[in-house]
């Protein structure tokens, strides 16, 4: 008799490059069990399925509740490239949410993702400014934190030297960070800085020129 045969192929209708997820309030606790795992595939796999899932501002608190974001601050610095990429755009997902924005200020996520900021892929690094960048709207907490940890000379940095895309994201971050605290952007010698980018392209000389505008609204910035 002729038997059918059998196929490793999956279901056109699987993604073999996610994790399944579980059903209801039971999937971000379980993603979060395989983030923790040792096997670097199942830990892609759940990175996938996460940042579809909080891509949904529905799933933030849930995600947060879980611990996800937890795992996702020590997954900033893994070796691997694409689980730093899902990483910082889980980040970024999380931070499109005013509770996000809080989670990470609260759970010490600044410095990690200014570390990821000086990745060397190009992606990483937008995703982990534009993480930083939502997350100093709370401006009293998110760019009052970026002050403390000392992220604001590191952040003049990079908007001195890194790719145009990562400027624009950066220069918003800071501006966000000059309605706050005017004297740490004097330290970092900003103004120098922002001076040479008057003459690059139009929106970065456009946010440039708009932070010179805030540093002169500062009694001591006036005097630079």
């Amino acid at each position: 008799p002729q038997y059918a045969r059998a196929t490793y192929q999956l279901p056109p209708h699987i993604d073999a490059t996610k994790s399944s997820v579980a059903y209801g309030v039971g999937a971000l606790p379980k993603i979060n069990t395989e983030l923790k795992t040792g096997d670097l595939v199942t830990k892609q796999r759940a990175l996938c399925s996460l940042c579809d899932l909080v891509r949904n501002p529905e799933h933030v608190k849930n995600s947060v509740d879980s611990g996800v974001l937890v795992s996702l601050r020590d997954l900033l610095a893994h070796e691997d490239d694409t689980g730093r990429l899902k990483s910082t755009e889980g980040c970024v997902h999380t931070s499109s949410h005013a509770l996000g924005r809080r989670a990470i200020i609260d759970q010490d996520c600044l410095v990690p993702l200014a570390k990821a900021c000086a990745d060397k892929g190009l992606s990483i690094r937008i995703n982990a400014h534009g993480a930083l960048d939502r997350s100093t709207q709370y401006p009293s907490s998110g760019a009052g934190a970026l002050v403390e940890n000392k992220i604001v000379q590191f952040l003049v940095d990079k908007i001195a030297t890194d790719d145009d895309a990562v400027k624009e994201i950066a220069l918003d971050t800071l501006y966000n960070v000059l309605r706050v605290d005017v004297a740490a952007a004097l330290f970092a010698k900003a103004i120098p800085v922002l001076v040479v980018l008057l003459a690059g392209p139009p929106a970065i000389a456009r946010k440039s020129a708009r932070n010179i505008s805030c540093i002169s609204f500062d009694p001591v910035g006036k005097l630079e």
